[in-house]
């Protein structure tokens, strides 16, 4: 197809579009059976053949009717650039989840369950680029060979069919080599925007601007499972839509109140939508129970191992000027080398080593023998920060840092011997006044005492810095002593090497 008659079938395609909205949302108000398939509705498509990969276009999602589509969908094109598939479109929706993913047990459980009961011969996984669940979606379904519909959203408006006549120019020019049994796509065009009142549709779309992926997801599927749904969001909104609609029996919900809030799990309920029971999950004591149970060996406390130990853990908290702390936090994310792949995998399939706790990246600490050095800005070395604030004093200092959304003086790390620290070329950090400059030809570390606002006062931290990771193995094992918040995670510790812990007091105690 040359560019010109590529024009000109598009031209000739917008046009019909239009006219097959304003019979849809006429018909809709009357009839709940109105079908947007290709066989009564896209007649007029037959010169799709002419295109080189087969493609063809529709005013909406075959088999899904009008009513349960336009009221949020509203008047967009679909590309289809390797055909339609005749499989069953499953959408797996979520509201968005907080930053520690491994929280979220109940989350993954539902999905990988979702995944193996998926009926891998008639069915695919419907996604759309931008939505909450979308990666963790495409890669259950790479783990467990389930074929995928993703879905192209433009989330433009326009009300100039000229703009809808591009698209489709674009999209039809597309590659989509890519495009596979198990990996198929759809391309969802711009929403068309009457510019005349008379041809306003029927439903008027909601004061709540709905992300278009969204939107199309929901629209796309032949049946919605809900993991998880936040009170007044997108998601509840548009399950709602869907459901008062009439298409009632096509919509799960996850009925799990850790993943959604009881009363938006009985809104949807009252609304229609099917309940789902996820049965035979461990609760978190459980898996608790079942991690700090997996090694009942432990450290004779008369053991001149045990004593040596209890001599180092002493002398973090009666003698905190021989020794420099730090405090590591829950990761929300991979390990550093780490791909976000292999981290999702460990979620999917329910892993214990996808915990990212505090006490897991101690462990982790431990077991790698090192505290791994980071760059705190652009264009600078990567090191390691310390404190000299004593350990006692944490739990009273201990603050959430709004702007870094994460907590300072955590009461989990590792406390290192001083003098071993200066000997590797830890340095104290020098804090600058307003209007001090840094000499780049010292060697020194250096931070800025107040921050933008002149509210935090820096110089409370005490910092310390050494360029480079702290590698334990350099050290006398005297030298190194972790903290932990509880006597549990303590006992953890102790079973994982021959490094002496100390439990950090409570703050009545500093």
């Amino acid at each position: 197809m040359t560019p010109e008659q590529r024009r000109a079938f598009a031209d000739h395609c917008v046009a019909e579009a239009r006219r097959i909205w304003g019979h849809n949302e006429r018909l809709s108000s009357d009839s709940a059976a109105v079908r947007l398939d290709p066989a009564s509705c896209m007649a007029w498509l037959d010169a799709q053949m002419s295109c080189p990969n087969g493609g063809c276009l529709t005013p909406g999602f075959p088999g899904r009717t009008a009513p349960t589509v336009f009221p949020f969908f509203r008047r967009r094109l679909v590309w289809w650039p390797t055909g339609i598939s005749e499989r069953r479109r499953i959408a797996v929706v979520s509201s968005r989840l907080s930053q520690r993913k491994d929280l979220h047990r109940p989350w993954f459980d539902a999905l990988r369950t979702l995944t193996l009961r998926c009926d891998r011969e008639r069915e695919c996984f419907c996604v759309a680029e931008g939505t909450a669940a979308c990666d963790a979606v495409q890669r259950a379904a790479i783990l467990f060979d389930v074929p995928v519909l993703k879905l192209i959203v433009d989330g433009r408006q326009t009300s100039e069919t000229n703009v809808l006549a591009e698209w489709l120019c674009s999209a039809m020019a597309m590659s989509h080599a890519s495009g596979t049994s198990q990996q198929m796509v759809a391309v969802v065009s711009p929403e068309f925007v009457a510019d005349d009142a008379a041809s306003e549709p029927i439903f008027t779309p909601k004061p709540l601007r709905i992300p278009p992926a969204d939107s199309a997801l929901i629209a796309a599927a032949d049946r919605v499972v809900a993991i998880s749904c936040r009170a007044n969001g997108n998601i509840e909104s548009l399950l709602h839509s869907r459901l008062s609609a009439g298409d009632k029996a096509s919509v799960l919900v996850l009925d799990d109140v850790n993943c959604s809030p009881p009363a938006v799990l009985q809104f949807l309920k009252d609304a229609g939508a099917v309940p789902w029971i996820l049965y035979g999950q461990p609760t978190d004591d459980q898996r608790q129970g079942l991690k700090l149970a997996d090694d009942s060996s432990a450290a004779d406390p008369s053991s001149d191992l045990a004593v040596a130990r209890g001599r180092v853990a002493d002398s973090v908290l009666t003698a905190p000027q021989d020794w420099l702390c730090h405090w590591t936090r829950p990761a929300s994310g991979p390990w550093p080398g780490q791909s976000q792949d292999d981290f999702l995998d460990e979620l999917i399939l329910g892993c214990g080593s996808a915990d990212r706790s505090a006490i897991a990246c101690l462990l982790r600490m431990l077991t790698e023998a090192s505290v791994v050095a980071t760059a705190t800005r652009r264009n600078e070395p990567a090191t390691v920060s310390l404190t000299a604030v004593p350990l006692r004093e944490f739990r009273a200092r201990r603050v959430f840092r709004t702007h870094r959304r994460r907590y300072d003086f955590e009461p989990w790390g590792v406390a290192i011997r001083k003098a071993s620290l200066v000997d590797l070329g830890a340095r104290a950090v020098r804090y600058l006044e307003s209007g001090d400059v840094a000499d780049p030809e010292t060697p020194e570390f250096t931070q800025q005492r107040w921050d933008a606002q002149g509210r935090i006062d820096w110089s409370m931290e005490q910092e310390w810095r050494i360029a480079g990771d702290i590698d334990f193995r350099s050290l006398e094992t005297q030298d190194v002593c972790f903290f932990v918040n509880e006597a549990s995670e303590a006992e953890l510790i102790r079973r994982s090497g021959h490094w002496s812990v100390v439990v950090v007091p409570e703050a009545a105690n500093a």
